[in-house]
This record gives structure tokens, sequence and C-alpha cells, in this order.
């Protein structure tokens, strides 16, 4: 049976007062960024898990911008939590915790054997989509092993509005009108025009 890959790109976490870490939520504060609601990608993963697949999911993300919180997981170990709560199972899951920003998280990616894969698909927020296509686009790298796996992205509300619209369609559309995510995709542009300048990078 032939393999399928689904990324679940990993955003901010953050950290309840019981000690325990979670992916954020469209009322946390969000990261340096902004909010993002990044709980929508593992909720979205979680509606794409067939048991009878042969499906395999990649949780990326290193400890971003926790990296000098001694204390903090990373943000893949806090994915892979939430997806075996969804009825993932754990030896299903794959971990990369070496990225720090999206395009590290994209680089790392592509060290992987993607030829083991037929069908990659890479899932974040409508909010941060559009830069990671540019990216995809337009680093060269990625750009080749991409066409060459034909690895695709799908928005986590586009995949949640069909699969359960009644329960995620008022959150979605409340979120996009929501000026806090109003700022964050102006980041998000800024963001696209800054790596098309050369002024953004893996490290950053």
């Amino acid at each position: 049976m032939e393999k399928e890959l689904i990324v679940v790109l990993g955003g901010m976490i953050v950290r309840e007062k019981s000690g325990q870490w979670r992916s954020s939520e469209i009322h946390d504060p969000g990261d340096r960024y902004g909010i993002c609601d990044d709980i929508l990608r593992v909720k979205a993963a979680g509606f794409l898990f067939d048991p009878m697949a042969n499906q395999f999911f990649l949780a990326s993300g290193g400890k971003g911008q926790l990296a000098d919180n001694p204390d903090a997981p990373t943000i893949s170990r806090v994915i892979k939590d939430e997806l075996i709560v969804l009825g993932i199972p754990g030896d299903r899951i794959l971990l990369e915790e070496n990225s720090k920003n999206t395009l590290s998280q994209l680089h790392e990616i592509i060290k992987m054997p993607l030829s083991d894969y037929k069908q990659i698909l890479i899932i974040t927020n409508e909010c941060h989509l559009p830069r990671l296509e540019t990216m995809l686009h337009n680093d060269s790298m990625l750009n080749a092993v991409s066409d060459r796996h034909q690895i695709k992205i799908k928005s986590a509300e586009d995949i949640l509005l069909a699969y359960a619209p009644t329960e995620w369609s008022d959150r979605i559309m409340e979120a996009r009108i929501n000026p806090a995510m109003i700022k964050r995709r102006a980041m998000e542009d800024r963001g696209i025009k800054d790596f098309l300048a050369g002024k953004y990078h893996s490290s950053n």
C-alpha cells in the first residue's frame, strides 16, 4: 500500500497553569508576529487520519521562539501528544525537532526520505499559507524538491470546513475578522516581502 505523509507544521505553544503545554489558540497572546490559532493544524490532521490507510504524520518544530526557555519542550512533541489524543497512534507520528522557524522547517522536511511517500501534504493556517507557498516556490532547493515530490499545502481552515463545517465555521469566520488576525496577516505579508528581499534566513 502506498505511503502518505501528512506534515503538521508547528506554530506557537503555551503553558497552562497546570504546567501542561499545548498548541496556541485564538485567545492566546500568540508569538512575536501575533496570533495564528495553531491548534487548528492539529485538529485538521485528526480529521484526515484514516486507520485503514498507510499514513504517517510528521510533527514539525523545534523550540522556535522558546529556545531560551529550558523548561519548554519542542513544539513537535506537544503536537505529537495532541495528535495521539485525537486517536492517531504514536507509531504513526514522526518528529522533526531541529527547526527554528518556517523556512528551517521546510529545509528539515526535505531532508527526509520523501521518495518513500506517494503523497505529501503540509498543513498550516490560512494566514500562514501564502508565506509558505512563497518559500516553496522561490527557494531553489525547496522548489526542486517540491516539484519532484509534488508536495501539496492545504490550510487547516479549509480542511475543518470541509469535514466539520457546523463545528468550526463560526470560529473560523470570527477569526477572519478579528483585528488581531488582520494584524497577523499584515505581518505575514511583510514576511513575504522580507523573504523575497533576501532578509529571511532559516537561522532567524
